[in-house]
């Protein structure tokens, strides 16, 4: 399939390197008896990301021709657009038996059908995105969805393409959270809501960096949410801060890793990954989740070992992505 070519951007800096975990703080302490628990669940969970992988893979073979060309080159720019999401293939049946690709960061984000004259890629929730490019073409009448319908020697303009990725990503993560007392999410994760002598505080710049963000959290939001941060610097020392989506962030090989927030009445943890709250599901009885999040109050924190082994579940997930990437750029070769 042609793709019409993007803009060059600079390459990313280079990331420090995941590191053996240091004991360098109380938190570190706590936490070599989870961590050693954590190592066979780990390896479980990196071979069922590959093997996730690997029917998107072959879901792939199968089809061949021009739908395949176009459905793999659809997956890389999905991939270039978002490094952190998550593909599989769902929807798996008799009459289907390698389901349907999927990509999802916080929910899903888009899905990759393939019919005899078109390849349909459908969003989510496409309704609520801008689309400035006009890329929507087909699902147009509905209230939640919109899809792209790609034909033989159609092109599909990738820049546009993965702004609507990227948009979507933000979309989910902004509507896995509770709404607040008269906004929605959206305003609530750029702009936070804290109070001082009962009277509400709004920040009206963006923060740049972690410090930046909980500075102007309240007290017992802030508390909780630098254990948290110390908790996921103990479980992956060689991560790096930054912020994502407007939110403290950590990323480890070029990858966001995990993410963090609040809100006017909550805490949130963002593991970028349904799969990982699902794995846990147990352990969160007590608090709130939906795909992607878990929502916490600040006198209730998360338990310093259920973080850690959430982030090595992330640490994972995101090796088995950076394998699956090699090996398919090896066989290219």
């Amino acid at each position: 399939m042609a793709l019409k070519p993007k803009r060059s951007e600079p390459k990313a800096k280079g990331t420090s390197r995941a590191s053996k975990p240091r004991k360098s703080t109380a938190e570190a302490k706590s936490l070599p008896k989870a961590a050693a628990k954590a190592k066979p669940c780990a390896e479980a969970e990196h071979a069922s990301a590959m093997a996730a992988y690997q029917l998107v893979d072959e879901r792939i073979r199968v089809l061949g021709g021009w739908r395949a060309e176009t459905l793999q080159a659809v997956r890389r720019l999905i991939h270039q657009a978002d490094p952190n999401i998550m593909e599989e293939c769902k929807w798996i049946k008799t009459s289907n038996p390698l389901g349907v690709p999927t990509w999802s960061h916080a929910g899903i984000v888009c899905t990759g059908e393939a019919y005899k004259q078109v390849v349909k890629l459908t969003f989510a929730r496409g309704a609520s995105l801008a689309d400035p490019r006009g890329l929507f073409n087909s699902s147009l009448d509905g209230n939640t969805r919109r899809a792209i319908d790609i034909r033989e020697g159609e092109a599909l303009d990738a820049e546009a393409f993965e702004a609507l990725i990227r948009a979507a990503v933000a979309q989910n993560l902004r509507s896995s959270g509770p709404k607040s007392e008269g906004r929605g999410q959206a305003q609530e994760q750029a702009i936070e809501s804290s109070t001082d002598g009962g009277r509400p505080v709004k920040r009206k710049t963006k923060a740049t960096t972690h410090d930046e963000y909980l500075a102007g959290l309240p007290h017992d939001k802030r508390t909780a949410l630098e254990r948290l941060r110390r908790t996921i610097q103990a479980a992956a020392p060689g991560a790096e801060e930054c912020m994502s989506y407007e939110l403290p962030a950590f990323r480890l090989g070029g990858k966001v890793l995990v993410l963090f927030g609040a809100t006017a009445k909550q805490c949130s943890f963002y593991p970028g990954s349904g799969t990982a709250v699902e794995a846990y599901q147990g352990d969160l009885k007590g608090y709130g989740t939906s795909k992607g999040t878990i929502r916490f109050d600040a006198d209730k924190p998360l338990p310093a070992t259920l973080v850690l082994k959430i982030v090595k579940y992330r640490i994972a997930e995101n090796a088995a992505q950076q394998q699956h990437a090699a090996d398919g750029a090896a066989r290219r070769r």
